[in-house]
């Protein structure tokens, strides 16, 4: 089975719509896509046909007190982990992030992992 490429986005259509567009083009050259994001992903399935759709634990700062933002950086980190290990197990040929809280422990694992990644950055 080929390498997939994996897409990491969440949240708003501006994140999503990008991915869509990528993800749409990838297939249509007979590439293998999974898609990482959070927990709404159940969600996605419909935008992204042909994708394989992965969740992993992801949260925002944003709006959160004190005691939420450190809880934060516990989800972020167990996201890490989980899709560092998703990340070993499909080793794809690249990662894309388009933005978008969940798409931030994707990222960071593909570092981790020394996988070729970009980010893509909508409003540019």
């Amino acid at each position: 089975m080929k390498a997939p490429f994996v897409l990491a986005a969440g949240g708003t259509g501006g994140h999503l719509f990008p991915a869509q567009a990528v993800a749409g083009e990838l297939i249509r050259r007979g590439r293998r896509v999974v898609v990482m994001t959070d927990g709404r992903g159940h969600n996605y399935g419909s935008a992204f046909p042909g994708a394989e759709i992965a969740t992993v634990p992801a949260a925002t700062f944003a709006g959160r007190s004190a005691l939420g933002r450190i809880a934060a950086f516990g989800v972020i980190g167990m996201g890490v982990v989980s899709a560092l290990m998703k990340l070993l197990n499909l080793r794809p040929r690249a990662v894309v992030g388009f933005g978008g809280y969940p798409s931030l422990p994707v990222m960071l694992a593909a570092s981790l992992a020394h996988i070729p990644a970009a980010l893509h950055e909508q409003n540019a």
